[in-house]
């Protein structure tokens, strides 16, 4: 099964990274989801080629875009972020995860490492929400959508300067902000789960997040849109060699064109997931499996031998 192949991967990377959380080293904790992700998906009975990832072959020695990964036959598209939350992870602060998604060929949108703006939101609001649309209409659609007031919205994003203006209009319309110093993929995914505390998720991040949480949301049923953000020649240029068009507003369809499977297992904790436990001779990890085939969500938490760690 592709999410059991997929999920051992993300929960033997977090494992890896545990001893890691609170040491203030991010590099070395990346290298260490990489290298161990990269290890297990190498013996998974997949061929699987990564279309978005850590970056480009000169600049990512592992899991760059163009990458295969496996030694089995049936072919899969694969976007990755090895450890989302190095800094998270670094500090020991909640909301780190590693994370992949799959899906058959050509069905993930292939893209440069670079800026995306989105919005994801949940499947009652289908058809009623656009990056065009102010950020005021936006949070009443799913105020409406939702069956709440609008002051009961909670609107997450990044915090970053850039985000200022919606932040603005985010707090115009009445609604909540809950701002994130790192680590969007998670809220985006339960923005489209029933009964989460997040209801809408805005802003800008790096677009293989965007790709990661857009396949779980085409699963959900939930909303999502992406813009890529090139800045300058080069990224406009490998946009060009793609075939993407600046400007253009990427629909769930245009990003995630059939269903596929995605992954991830906690770090630092957050997000509706504990953060790996370390119980006698036993490593405790969970981690979030939805298959967008199989219309599940699972939850999972799995134990492993403590030597692991």
């Amino acid at each position: 099964m592709i999410a059991e192949d997929l999920l051992a991967a993300t929960e033997q990377a977090a494992i890896a990274v545990w001893p890691l959380v609170g040491k203030r080293d991010k590099v070395a904790a990346d290298q260490a989801a990489v290298s161990t992700l990269r290890q297990v998906l190498g013996k998974a009975p997949i061929r699987g080629r990564v279309v978005i990832g850590e970056g480009e072959m000169d600049e990512a020695p592992m899991l760059y875009r163009g990458e295969e990964v496996g030694r089995g036959r049936r072919r899969m598209d694969i976007a990755v972020d090895p450890l989302e939350g190095t800094n998270l992870t670094a500090k020991n602060q909640p909301g780190a995860v590693c994370v992949i998604a799959a899906g058959p060929p050509q069905s993930l949108l292939e893209a440069p490492d670079m800026m995306m703006q989105r919005l994801a939101g949940p499947p009652a609001c289908r058809g009623r929400l656009s990056l065009d649309q102010p950020v005021e209409e936006m949070v009443a659609e799913v105020a409406r959508g939702l069956g709440k007031d609008v002051s009961q919205v909670v609107v997450v994003m990044l915090d970053r300067d850039r985000h200022l203006s919606l932040m603005e209009g985010v707090l115009r319309a009445g609604a909540r902000l809950r701002l994130i110093s790192d680590g969007d993929v998670m809220p985006s995914v339960l923005a489209a789960i029933d009964g989460s505390d997040v209801d809408l998720v805005l802003g800008s991040g790096g677009a293989p997040e965007g790709v990661l949480a857009a396949v779980a949301i085409a699963a959900l049923g939930g909303v999502f849109e992406g813009r890529l953000l090139p800045e300058g020649k080069d990224d406009l240029a490998a946009m060009a060699s793609l075939g993407l068009k600046p400007g253009r507003v990427l629909a769930v369809k245009d990003v995630v064109s059939r269903h596929g499977v995605f992954c991830a297992t906690s770090v630092t904790g957050g997000w509706q997931l504990d953060r790996p436990t370390v119980v006698g001779q036993s490593i405790w990890v969970h981690s979030l499996v939805i298959d967008g085939n199989a219309q599940t969500v699972r939850r999972i938490h799995s134990r492993y031998p403590s030597t692991q760690a």
